[in-house]
């Protein structure tokens, strides 16, 4: 990140150069998304100096990432034999904001021994460019989880069996 320039260029090599296949970054991730959408609004030209409210975000994203230090996520959530499996259970949420939405998958797996939950995937998506209601973007959050849902299920069916299945959002008008 050392080196990259604060353009609108720079700000979208900086969002490339994040690999995460499984989303399990896209809390650190969005916010630099964010600021390119904003850039993107702004109708900069690639190689111009960001203005300052997005070189402070960038700035302020580079110096939080350098204070976090290593984060770490177990490889594989069934490391105990299957026959010490008593239940698992697939718990998703979804969530919106102004800027944007998204869906995560956490397994929780009972085994004789303990219980252990891991999360398992997680997409997000900054919110379309046209301005949407704040109801139709947790729709759309909900779908971003029904969506993850079926690529988890699937995943995890061929391996285990799926006891139950939760879903949860904090909007009303998407759940009704």
């Amino acid at each position: 990140a050392k080196g990259t320039p604060f353009t609108k260029r720079g700000l979208l090599q900086l969002i490339a150069r994040l690999y995460d296949p499984l989303g399990l970054l896209s809390p650190i991730i969005v916010p630099l998304k964010c600021a390119f959408q904003r850039a993107c609004k702004a109708n900069l030209s690639w190689d111009s100096q960001l203005p300052d409210e997005i070189e402070i975000v960038v700035k302020t994203w580079l110096r939080d990432l350098s204070d976090t230090g290593t984060i770490e996520f177990p490889r594989y959530c069934f490391s105990f034999e299957r026959e010490s499996i008593k239940s698992v259970h697939l718990v998703g949420f979804s969530d919106a904001s102004e800027e944007a939405f998204g869906g995560v998958f956490y397994v929780r797996v009972e085994s004789q021994d303990a219980v252990h939950v891991n999360i398992f995937a997680s997409r997000s998506r900054v919110a379309p460019i046209k301005s949407q209601s704040i109801p139709r973007l947790e729709l759309l959050g909900c779908l971003v989880l029904a969506k993850l849902v079926e690529h988890v299920r699937y995943a995890i069916s061929t391996t285990i069996d799926i006891t139950s299945e939760y879903y949860f959002s904090d909007s009303y008008t998407a759940l009704c």
